[in-house]
């Protein structure tokens, strides 16, 4: 469950004498607007950026009391911009009510930590060999993030703090085969055959074995690599794993640049 958040004094003071009062009664915040148009005034904790609209922090002020768990502060006036103690009141939360979502990943994710490389690496679980990513999911199981005002994938923007750029039209490879990981020490160069002739595990267009380059053969399995656009035959073995193994050694002979992290 989310700790509320709890305003200063004297952040609640500030929302609640920042305004110009207009015709109409209301006291209208001259604080920056939101997207859904409530202003907000914030303030630094740490390293972490705190913010509430300025209703709920001039409501602290007038009040002289936090808003609980679930309340909401609104304007009978309807004008979102009013902080006018006559005009703003607290909501309790109703019988139903449900705390705020969290990312079930990491629910102590600090979200709003000024700096963006900070920020980055607060979303990654380095406990491991693997330096599994806890923030946002491609659809794909690649992390995703938003870096330089667009989303990116996590492995790429690790890679690239730890060592520079990424050639252009060039790819990471996982050689742990753990797309949320984003250990640069585990990621590779590569282009777009190189990063298509290795991968590990299940593959969605083999319905048979549900692993890259294997298939069923007679009472056995065969191995099949993709070479210089057409096929290496490797023979045929008793298990699927035992199939698998062959393929991968191969792959590693013929590109010896695709070596399985240690």
């Amino acid at each position: 469950m989310a700790t509320p958040v709890t305003i200063p004094s004297s952040v609640a003071a500030r929302a609640a004498t920042n305004y110009t009062p207009d015709s109409n009664g209301c006291w209208n915040s001259n604080y920056a607007v939101s997207s859904p148009g409530y202003p907000k005034v914030g303030w630094q904790e740490g390293e972490i950026r705190r913010a509430v609209t300025t209703s709920r922090a001039a409501w602290t002020h007038h009040s002289g009391r936090q808003v609980p768990e679930g309340g909401r502060v609104k304007a009978k006036c309807r004008n979102r911009l009013c902080v006018n103690p006559e005009h703003i009141f607290m909501v309790e939360r109703p019988a139903n009510w449900k705390p705020r979502k969290i990312n079930p990943h990491n629910p102590d994710l600090p979200r709003h930590i000024k700096d963006p490389v900070k920020r980055f690496w607060a979303y990654v679980d380095k406990s491991g060999d693997c330096w599994q990513w806890n923030g946002g999911r491609s659809t794909c199981g690649y992390g995703r993030c938003r870096w330089d005002d667009k989303s990116q994938y996590a492995h790429r923007i690790a890679y690239q703090l730890a060592k520079g750029p990424i050639p252009e039209g060039m790819y990471l490879d996982h050689k742990c085969f753990n797309t949320l990981c984003v250990n640069p020490a585990h990621l590779r160069i590569a282009d777009t055959y190189q990063n298509a002739q290795y991968h590990q595990g299940a593959n969605r267009d083999n319905k048979t074995t549900g692993v890259r380059g294997v298939h069923p053969h007679g009472r056995g399995y065969s191995a099949i690599i993709g070479y210089n656009n057409g096929y290496l035959y490797l023979g045929t073995f008793d298990t699927v794993e035992e199939a698998d193994a062959a393929a991968q050694a191969k792959r590693e002979e013929l590109y010896d640049f695709y070596k399985p992290a240690a």
